[in-house]
Order: C-alpha cells, then sequence, then structure tokens
C-alpha cells in the first residue's frame, strides 16, 4: 500500500516526538545514486529520507577522486605543475571539488528550476548507519534502525526502502593489511597515500588498477603493473582492440606491465613508514621494490552493515560478494523465506544490486538508470501522473538498453552495445567491425592526434544494423552518445553514412568508419 503524505503531514509526524519516523519511502544510501532516488521520489509527491553515515547527499560517485588525480597529472606533464607540488596541488583540488559537488547536488532539490509548480521536494537527511530492524505487523512496512558513530540512534519506518550503498573494494587476506603503515592500500584508501610515490605495484589489470597506472605514471612514479589476464580489462565489457591500444600506450609511457603474473607470493612492509618494501610475484619469482603497492582486484556489493540484518525484514541473504539479490527486471530485493520477488517493497540500484538487465553494473552511467527503474516500478502512477504520456512519450518510454558508458582512462574510453568479440559470439559470421582514426580526420590536419586513437563500429553484414560503437581517445565520453543513439534505436551504418556531421569536428571519425563498413561489402555497394 502506498501511503502518500502532504509536506505539512510529513513534519508534524517526524517531528512530534514519536519513537517511530514515517515516511512514504527511505533510501539507505546518499551517493549519486541514492541522491537520484531520493531526488525522483521528491519530485513524483513522496515524503521520502535519506540515511547515510556522512549526513549530507553527494551526486558525485567516490570515483571522482581519481578523475581529480588524473587532471593534476595532466597538469604534471604540460609543465604547469612542479612535479614535487602535485601532492598539494591535487588536495586542494579535491577539497574545491568536493565542495563544488555539494552545491550541485543541493542544486537538485530547486524546484524552480527542475519542474514547475513543486518547490519543496528536498529529503530529510539522517546521518548515521541502517540496519533493518523487521517489519510492522500491522501495514507491513519496512523498520529501519539508524545508529551514529557518536551513539545516537532511532528508528525510521517505510512502506518501501532503496538500498543504494555502492560497492567496497576487495582485499585478499593473505596480504599484510595496516592502513596506519601507509604502504599497502586498495582503491578505497588509495586517496589517502598524501605522497606522489618513487615506485608503485599495481596489483590488477582491470578500469581502476589501468587508470591509476596511467596517472601516477603522469605525475612522475615508475609504475609495475602486474596482472593474472594476458590482455589489460580482459573481461571489463571492453573491446578487444581498445584494450590492447591500451595496453600498448601504457608500456610506451614507460610502465612495466606483466601479463599472466598478477598474484603475490609474499610482501614485506618496510621498515619505516615511506620507505622500500618488497613483493615477490608468485608466478615469476621476481621481486620488486616499491614504497607504495596498490591492489586493485575489484570491487563487491557494498551492503555493509545491512549484510546481516536483510533476513530480519524477510529478505533474502546477501550473497557472499555483498550484492543483494534482486529480481533482473524490477530490481526488488528477493524475499528469503519464498525465494521470490512478490510482496518485497525493498529495491537495490547501483553497484549493491546483483545481476540484473540493466549492464553492465558497476558504472555510474547504468546506477543511474537502475535507480530510474527502480523508482518508476515502485511507484508506477505517482511517475505517470508527475511525467504524463505525451506525444511521443505515448504508450511510455524504455530506458536505452544498451546506455553509453565513458572510462576516464588516459585520454578517454568510451563504448556502448556489443563489443567485437559479443557480437561474434551472438551473430557468427553475419558480425563484421570498421575502425578509423581521429588522425585521419580534417579537424586533426589542425589539432594532431596521436596515431593509435580510434573510433570503431561494431555491425551486421546481413542489415547494417549498428550494435555497438566503441572509442579510444580524447573526448571519447563527449562522443559516445551519438553512436548510443544508433545502438539503442536501431540504426544502420546507412544511417550514418546519410547524416551530416558538424563540419570540422570528430564526429566525422564516425562517419569515415561506416564508409568503410559500407564499402567493404559488395552487397551493400550495390543498394
Amino acid at each position: 500500500m502506498q501511503r502518500l503524505l502532504t509536506r505539512s503531514a510529513r513534519v508534524a509526524l517526524a517531528r512530534r516526538g514519536a519513537a517511530t519516523r514515517s515516511y512514504d519511502a527511505l533510501v539507505i544510501g546518499g551517493g549519486p545514486v541514492g541522491t537520484e532516488m531520493a531526488r525522483l521520489c521528491g519530485l513524483i509527491g513522496l515524503n521520502v529520507a535519506v540515511v547515510d553515515p556522512r549526513g549530507a547527499l553527494l551526486a558525485a560517485p567516490t570515483g571522482y577522486v581519481s578523475k581529480v588525480l588524473l587532471d593534476v597529472s595532466h597538469a604534471v606533464e604540460r609543465g604547469e605543475v612542479d612535479a614535487d607540488g602535485a601532492w598539494t596541488r591535487a588536495e586542494a583540488a579535491l577539497g574545491d571539488t568536493a565542495g563544488r559537488a555539494l552545491a550541485m547536488t543541493a542544486d537538485l532539490f530547486r524546484g524552480s528550476s527542475v519542474c514547475e509548480g513543486v518547490d519543496d521536494f528536498a529529503p530529510d537527511v539522517v546521518t548515521g548507519w541502517a540496519s533493518f530492524a523487521g517489519r510492522d505487523r500491522n501495514d507491513g512496512s519496512y523498520e529501519i534502525d539508524v545508529a551514529a558513530d557518536d551513539g545516537a540512534s532511532e528508528r525510521l519506518s517505510a512502506p518501501t526502502v532503496f538500498v543504494a550503498t555502492g560497492s567496497s573494494s576487495t582485499r585478499l587476506p593473505s596480504l599484510p593489511w595496516d592502513d596506519a603503515a601507509g604502504w599497502l592500500f586498495d582503491s578505497d584508501s588509495i586517496v589517502g597515500v598524501g605522497r606522489v610515490p618513487k615506485k608503485i605495484l599495481i596489483q590488477g589489470g582491470g578500469l581502476i588498477a589501468v587508470e591509476y597506472a596511467f596517472i601516477f605514471r603522469r605525475l612522475g612514479s615508475d609504475v609495475t603493473v602486474a596482472l593474472r589476464e594476458a590482455n589489460v580489462l580482459e573481461g571489463k565489457a571492453v573491446d578487444v582492440d581498445v584494450a590492447a591500444a591500451v595496453g600498448a600506450r601504457l608500456e610506451s609511457r614507460g610502465v612495466d606491465v606483466r601479463y599472466g603474473d598478477g598474484d603475490i607470493a609474499s610482501a614485506t612492509p618496510p621498515a619505516t613508514k615511506g620507505g622500500e618494501g618488497t613483493v615477490t610475484l608468485a608466478s615469476s619469482g621476481a621481486t620488486i621494490a616499491c614504497d607504495v603497492v596498490l591492489s586493485a582486484l575489484g570491487r563487491g556489493g557494498g551492503a555493509g552493515k545491512l549484510r546481516h540484518s536483510v533476513e530480519a525484514a524477510g529478505l533474502a541473504p546477501t550473497a557472499p560478494s555483498g550484492h543483494l539479490v534482486v529480481d533482473p527486471a524490477t530490481l526488488n530485493v528477493k524475499n528469503g523465506p519464498t525465494d521470490a520477488w512478490t510482496g518485497s517493497r525493498v529495491f537495490a540500484a547501483g553497484d549493491v544490486a546483483g545481476a540484473n538487465a540493466v549492464a553492465p553494473g558497476g558504472l555510474l552511467s547504468t546506477g543511474l538508470a537502475m535507480g530510474h527503474v527502480a523508482v518508476r516500478g515502485a511507484f508506477p502512477a505517482a511517475w505517470r501522473k508527475t511525467f504524463p504520456e505525451v506525444g511521443k512519450r505515448k504508450g511510455g518510454q524504455a530506458f536505452d538498453a544498451l546506455p553509453a558508458i565513458a572510462f576516464w582512462i588516459d585520454d578517454g574510453v568510451a563504448t556502448c552495445g556489443l563489443t567485437q568479440q559479443q557480437a561474434e559470439a551472438a551473430y557468427g559470421d553475419d558480425a563484421a567491425c570498421a575502425s578509423a582514426k581521429f588522425s585521419e580526420t580534417v579537424k586533426a590536419c589542425v589539432q594532431p592526434r596521436p596515431d593509435d586513437e580510434f573510433l570503431k563500429v561494431v555491425f551486421r553484414k546481413s542489415s547494417g544494423a549498428i550494435v555497438g560503437v566503441h572509442i579510444f581517445g580524447k573526448d571519447a565520453s563527449e562522443m559516445i552518445n551519438h553512436g548510443a543513439s544508433f545502438v539503442n534505436r536501431g540504426g544502420t551504418v546507412w544511417d550514418v553514412l546519410h547524416s551530416i556531421p558538424p563540419a570540422v569536428t570528430y564526429d566525422e571519425c564516425f562517419l569515415r568508419a561506416v564508409r568503410k563498413a559500407c564499402y567493404s561489402f559488395a552487397a551493400f555497394d550495390k543498394k
């Protein structure tokens, strides 16, 4: 049952000193996905509270830290910042970025600029760690206990709960973890390294490992990357040619990349903080001296302190990976006793959600899409009332099945749709691809580009339908939406061929790639 209270009724109920504060919906987690779900709930008229241990909403992802460091590393490479002052510059930039992000988040809830007639839809923000206490015997509402770090606690209640607690880094128990030592870090704690390492060993070849390898190399560190796989970014939904280009650029920048050698046999911390320790790799037996180790072996679901309380609400146990088990289509968290989703009014979105139809997971763009799916599915009537289906939206507007995705790796990686290997697995010989380099465009005659940057189109020979677009190079993230529109709307190489990009822009690269696609098949030439 959906209980829609007026704003005034909400305030009166929340402040009258009752043991339990009641809301239409609770959001656990105040990061970008939780913030977006709170915003949507407010817009459709719900009274909502967000529980977060920081006591604040932040629409920027935790990954903004590495983006700031990347920007500073570029400044060092351009000679705008002295390498010795790089970390001081980074710490200042992190503070400035956080301030701007908080201001941007507050602006999301200023109704006059968002939705006419809605001028007060900011949620209550409750500081503390949330855990499920159970369900109300009378109306089935979920009861959430909130415990603050200072020992204060209170209970909240709502018939609908959204969980967006993000992810946490994976720590191998075999490594000598000691945060105070300042030698061994994971992808969460590396921001506290406090200096530019002289020599850093990065364990892993995924997105975070590769991102930091480029950053620290630009900052002047000697960087070694040790990974188990035969290629960087393997298994990360990155096209094989893009992954190969990224690996080649790492090596060209002087990074020592050790493929098939990612397991650590032993790790000896330095005798004094800031000194050199050693890491011995299991496969090669090589011993590497380094003053910093970053173990970046992926991330698990951030159910955190909810992990041991979900069963109190009748939900299925949290997966060993820390993810909540969800219905792939609706994102309802599975009920425990019935092993089904019927009757569950708890939804998970973002990194904490288990396998679902909005893929790939672990990315902000897909996390935000999950948030929309969850809120719209939880409150369909209120959603339709606020966002009427008119014009082209009659019959409903589905979300793009294949969202555009950007990775801040070196100059940029962006992707949408199927990779070459995925298309070949799905369509066999009907899958094909064509690429064009940015250096081949007219704009590159004025602004030369590295020869390894390119745009790749994956398509079907039988129809010309574009099923994937992949970009490696500067501003890839600003270009991928163009390709995503063709992928998600059934566009063909012919549609691109007959479109005219703005003159002297890198969109010409898209046009050049599909020209190659069309010219490569005699059957197409006859059309």
